[in-house]
């Protein structure tokens, strides 16, 4: 993948979150931490409950 600078699969971040969301019933952020698209060899999401 080129090296755009940033990250660019944000959405995926949101949907994944989405779906913890669906099926737990409590509220969920995802965060894109590494991306290919940056230059990291992979891309990483984090998924965390949100503290209320």
């Amino acid at each position: 993948m080129p090296n755009f600078g940033s990250q660019v699969h944000l959405h995926y971040a949101g949907a994944l979150a989405q779906i913890v969301e669906e099926i737990s019933g409590s509220e969920w952020e995802g965060h894109e931490v590494k991306c290919e698209a940056k230059g990291d060899s992979y891309c990483e999401f984090v998924i965390k409950r949100k503290e209320e």
